[in-house]
């Protein structure tokens, strides 16, 4: 299976009932984040609704507290640093914002990071999916990004975000991801290669995630 071996005939033989009772679990988190974050209110979220480390201002988990530990059946983000999240408090109370972001005051930063990430959604709605490449603040939270936008429109994603698994997976199918892809271009690619494959038909993503990893 690493070198690609066997991966037509592995897929046949895959259990997909097994697969389908987890993605039971997977739909209800995605269903938890757009109750809780519903796309019409991302015009006005504010940031002490968004940012790891304000979860002591106001009830309930924040969105990227959410996405990173709350949400692990729609695919995990957990673990590394919480610099994927863009901008956020640190222990010591100290904002930790990505490049293009530093030297703002912590509202001001805010409003430019959920103008861009309105955009995308706003962009793979329309189906303009190359749009979200231009869009720099969000090139520093590639997988928070790709997961944001995988959980309000999984029919244009795979649950899979991390850069280099999307890179041994294209490899795996017979795909190839440029080294400056953005994360959610190669999970498209990848999505793209599983949908011309007929040993995947009739599959979610989430059965080709679980048989991926």
């Amino acid at each position: 299976m690493t070198e690609g071996v066997g991966i037509w005939e592995a897929a046949a033989r895959f259990d997909r009932s097994a697969a389908a009772k987890d993605e039971a679990g997977a739909e209800q988190e995605r269903k938890q984040v757009l109750a809780q974050f519903p796309l019409e209110e991302w015009p006005t979220l504010p940031l002490e609704r968004y940012a790891l480390g304000l979860e002591q201002s106001g009830p309930g988990r924040t969105y990227c507290r959410l996405m990173e530990f709350g949400t692990q059946s729609l695919g995990s983000i957990k673990g590394g640093s919480a610099a994927k999240h863009i901008m956020y408090r640190h222990n010591s109370g100290e904002w930790r914002l990505a490049a293009p972001l530093r030297g703002m005051e912590p509202q001001g930063a805010w409003e430019l990071l959920r103008a861009q990430f309105l955009q995308a959604l706003t962009s793979v709605a329309a189906g303009d999916f190359a749009a979200v490449d231009e869009l720099e603040i969000l090139r520093f939270g590639p997988a928070l990004v790709t997961k944001t936008l995988a959980t309000y429109y999984p029919e244009h994603f795979l649950p899979v975000y991390s850069a280099g698994h999307l890179r041994k997976f294209l490899a795996l199918l017979g795909g190839k991801s440029g080294a400056d892809s953005p994360t959610w271009r190669s999970n498209r690619q990848l999505l793209a290669l599983v949908r011309l494959r007929p040993e995947f038909a009739g599959w979610s993503a989430y059965e080709v995630m679980t048989f991926l990893y």
